[in-house]
């Protein structure tokens, strides 16, 4: 399943139930295969019926209008999805707010789809293919209906050219065989292998793109005019694209929404105007904030939390702070390696500089107690946490592998290094002298020599703004102490994305987002296929090549049950910590937002994080904070 980096941002998910179930005769014998909902985890029924009318946390009666603005720290994009040149496509923000899908899933249920532009699915005991119909109501912006060809030449089309996230489709579809138009209102896609569980879910998260708009248009290599976007079905149009300081991409409601009436979308997409405002930095971002130059923020760096909630803006009540308990997958951050470096792909080494990492002095001096040490690479999972040792199955499954494990593996639980917090990591220190001693390394004069006798020095690279300047510098200060010299790089956006993609550093702070199912996307995650792709490091990033690390992939993406999906995640989870691939910083299990006092908003009554746009706007908070503002003016003057 594609997901947004812990990233980071907002996962913009709605979902759709309502409408009896229409059956294409070609498939009438198959009526107990056929839903208005798919789901991966068959052991839990959906949240929501057909009867339903809205989504528990959407309020039916919201007011229309008003705007929104909010930011997001990405490299200022084209207005195309399928650019030619290598340039980045449009946000996939935009694309989530302007496009629709056959299924969508809400925040609440996250493990099912509900049909949105498709009014059944359709699949076989076996999965080997998967049927959708189309809503007969479901239409493109221009009125015309969506049908079956315009999913194929979707499909087509992101498999040839598309990407979300860094994610090639290409790679994302590689299971999906074909799809076909059955008839005019009845796709189906088919598989190259059966009963996997994912296959119909990916393709019913595909944005679906208007084949007689974009047969044309997508061979040119840029759109920089909103009137060249079209050809889309969702619930806002692009009004607006400005590509100077901090460019800005703006989105109108569409008045005639076809799909404004389903139940996952009524109460919802209630702001006439919404946009998206594109910062380099977090500084910048919240400088512009404070400035209301944007209305709503997730606030992921604690000291610009604590600056927020101290701020007067805070104090008389016009900005509001809420920290809202996630039980969401986070994913991993930290430092990776980057195992094209020959010094770097000895374990031991990688061992002694993990020992380095101080998480406890950070936490206590500049966090205020907020996080918690990641040891996971599906961090906050419930569902997937490796904090207990293996289960027989998953003991199973790594004898099952086609390399030796270590004997360890089977009972391995990944625990972090500890210290007291007093920034005196000299304990640890010590482990990593000695691991090092043991396999050969000499320090000599300050300086930490490899055992055929080279000097190490490394390159940190970090993202300037993003409130990891202090904390690699305290790490550099532990590893020079080792007599490993360490040079921070701390670069904007473009530059820091050239060197990962080139594999230009030695140890790079990124965040590895998970959704609430992993799958396919593993492959280019880890997948040695991608460990040598020497310019593009955005798949593979830390260039692991390793057989079982593969099989373990395989298994994930082709898991037939839940109860098999949670057995290969946790082994996968536990070969990648204990091949020690990655310094991991920290999560929060939290989501903390923070926003101009002017909306309202029905509280979210499960862990699944918020839903910023089933929000509306206050008419009566707004002038209190207008007359607010035009008081800080006369103040002013």
């Amino acid at each position: 399943m594609l997901v947004t980096p812990p990233h980071r941002t907002f996962l913009f998910l709605v979902a759709l139930g309502v409408a009896l179930v229409c059956v294409s005769p070609i498939h009438a014998a198959d009526q107990n295969l056929t839903n208005y909902y798919y789901r991966l985890d068959e052991s839990k029924a959906p949240v929501y019926s057909r009867t339903h009318k809205h989504l528990a946390h959407a309020n039916p009666k919201a007011p229309k209008g008003g705007y929104l603005r909010f930011p997001l720290l990405e490299k200022v994009p084209t207005l195309h999805p399928f650019p030619l040149d290598g340039e980045d496509p449009i946000s996939t923000v935009a694309i989530d707010l302007v496009t629709d899908s056959l299924m969508r899933s809400p925040k609440d249920d996250p493990l099912v789809q509900y049909g949105l532009v498709a009014e059944s699915v359709a699949t076989p005991k076996d999965i080997s293919w998967v049927l959708f119909t189309i809503r007969r109501d479901a239409k493109w912006h221009d009125g015309t209906n969506i049908t079956a060809r315009d999913v194929v030449f979707s499909f087509t089309l992101l498999k040839e050219r598309g990407s979300s996230y860094g994610y090639r489709y290409s790679d994302y579809y590689q299971d999906v065989l074909r799809a076909e138009a059955i008839a005019d209102n009845v796709i189906k896609f088919y598989f190259t292998k059966p009963h996997v569980k994912e296959l119909p879910w990916i393709v019913g998260e595909m944005p679906l793109f208007s084949e007689h708009f974009w047969k044309s248009r997508a061979q040119t290599t840029k759109l920089l005019s909103p009137s060249d976007f079209g050809g889309v079905s969702g619930p806002y149009r692009i009004a607006q694209f400005d590509r100077a300081s901090h460019a800005s991409i703006t989105l109108e409601r569409v008045e005639e929404y076809w799909g404004k009436n389903h139940f996952l979308n009524r109460g919802r997409y209630n702001f006439t105007q919404i946009t998206l405002k594109f910062y380099d930095t977090m500084k910048d971002s919240l400088e512009d904030f404070r400035m209301q130059g944007h209305d709503f923020r997730n606030e992921t760096i604690t000291h610009n939390w604590i600056t927020l909630s101290t701020s007067p803006e805070a104090r008389v009540g016009m900005v509001s702070l809420e920290e809202l308990p996630s039980s969401k997958s986070e994913g991993m951050q930290g430092y990776i390696f980057n195992l094209h470096n020959p010094i770097l792909q000895d374990k031991t080494l990688r061992e002694a500089i993990i020992l380095a990492f101080d998480f406890e002095f950070l936490n206590a001096t500049v966090f205020h107690g907020k996080y918690k040490r990641t040891q996971s690479f599906f961090s906050n999972s419930i569902e997937f946490d490796t904090s207990h040792p293996p289960s027989r199955e998953e003991q199973n499954l790594l004898k099952s592998l086609p390399e030796p494990i270590p004997k360890e593996l089977l009972s391995f639980v990944y625990k972090a290094p500890r210290t007291d917090g007093s920034g005196d990591n000299t304990r640890n220190l010590m482990d990593a002298a000695r691991l090092l001693n043991r396999s050969k390394y000499s320090y000599r004069e300050g300086q930490l020599y490899t055992p055929d006798n080279q000097p190490i020095r490394l390159e940190i690279l970090i993202r300037a703004g993003r409130g990891l300047d202090y904390p690699t510098l305290i790490f550099a200060q532990n590893l020079e102490r080792l007599g490993i010299m360490a040079d921070i790089s701390a670069l904007p956006l473009g530059e820091f994305t050239a060197k990962k993609a080139t594999r230009s550093f030695d140890l790079a702070a990124i965040v590895i987002g998970q959704s609430a199912s992993p799958g396919v996307e593993q492959r280019e995650l880890w997948g040695s296929r991608y460990a040598y792709a020497k310019e593009d490091g955005r798949k593979n990033p830390i260039g692991i090549n390793d057989k079982n690390v593969d099989a373990l992939i395989e298994r994930v993406a082709t898991a037939q049950s839940r109860t098999e999906l949670r057995t290969a995640v946790k082994a996968l989870d536990r070969t990648l910590l204990w091949g020690n691939y990655v310094v991991p910083h920290w999560h929060s299990g939290t989501e903390r937002i923070a926003y101009w006092n002017k909306f309202n908003h029905v509280p979210s009554r499960c862990r699944c994080g918020n839903d910023l746009f089933s929000w509306w706007e206050d008419s009566e908070k707004l002038q209190a904070l207008d007359r607010w503002r035009q008081m800080r003016i006369n103040d002013y003057k």
